[in-house]
């Protein structure tokens, strides 16, 4: 979703709709699942946002942002502070840069649950080898 809204709303600023307008709402990016959508004038200042962090919108570091001139979009994992760990699509509009993100919470729980399992998985491989080993030494 974070590429499709931030070029939607890239398109909506080349046709000259204001930014406040195109990013209704908030979503506090500590907790939420919710995609949220910032946007930044063309020195990485915020205009508008619905992403908000500790109160307030959060500055994504001008080189992610300016990555996306001349590309359709840019992504990175962004670390806005500990144990926060966010999706970020950028998109460069005539006179803004528009991020979006999503928070990577969801992703990281699969990810540790996919690693325990293949672990598990070893292990018991490991036990059923060595079992298998034993009856053949057995049997010799």
């Amino acid at each position: 979703p974070q590429i499709q809204l931030a070029e939607d709303t890239a398109a909506s600023l080349n046709f000259g709709v204001k930014p406040a307008t195109l990013v209704p709402g908030k979503v506090d990016i500590s907790s939420s699942l919710a995609p949220f959508t910032i946007i930044y004038n063309l020195s990485g200042r915020v205009v508008a946002g619905s992403g908000y962090l500790n109160g307030s919108i959060p500055t994504i570091p001008i080189g992610v942002l300016s990555s996306s001139k001349n590309k359709i979009y840019n992504f990175v994992t962004w670390q806005p502070q500990d144990n926060i760990r966010v999706a970020v699509v950028s998109v460069a509009a005539n006179n803004y840069y528009v991020a979006s993100g999503r928070s990577l919470a969801e992703v990281e729980k699969n990810e540790n649950k996919t690693f325990t399992l293949a672990l598990l998985g070893g292990l018991a491989s490991i036990v059923v080898l060595a079992a298998a080993f034993l009856v053949d030494q057995k049997k010799s």
